[in-house]
């Protein structure tokens, strides 16, 4: 991980953390040097110098700056592991979860129970789910 000069602190408002992410997919999807990858964090292959992420690893990549070399997952970032953890369970659909790890309210908690979903596996509609996750959950100030 090379060192920035302001940490970087990660929103824990879930509308705006998957906007992020989804930047984030799109740049490591753009790149050469990354892979997507849903069943790991943040892995690089040492044969190939590709470097394999999810939903959260490619926030790890980019927004946070992580090494491409080396293996990450959300234990790595003591500031920011709720935020890494509950973007996990929101490419799972498990937005109840996602609340619950960024320890919201009770009431915001109540509220998610109405957007827990199943999520496609393509990457296009994965895309797609998430963009629609993000804008209902902004609406009600999540």
């Amino acid at each position: 991980m090379t060192t920035k000069t302001k940490p970087v602190k990660l929103p824990r408002k879930m509308s705006a953390l998957i906007t992020l992410a989804l930047a984030d997919l799109v740049k490591c999807e753009r790149s050469e040097k990354y892979a997507v990858c849903m069943g790991g964090w943040h892995e690089p292959d040492t044969f190939s110098g590709t470097c394999y992420v999810c939903f959260a690893g490619a926030v790890m990549a980019k927004t946070l700056d992580a090494d491409m070399a080396r293996v990450f997952t959300p234990d790595h970032f003591a500031g920011n592991k709720d935020q890494l953890m509950a973007l996990n369970y929101l490419r799972e659909g498990r937005v109840v979860q996602a609340a619950w790890q960024l320890r919201l309210s009770r009431s915001d908690v109540d509220k998610a129970h109405a957007f827990d979903r199943s999520v496609d596996n393509d990457p296009k509609q994965f895309r797609a789910d998430m963009r629609k996750l993000a804008r209902e959950l902004e609406a009600v100030g999540l």
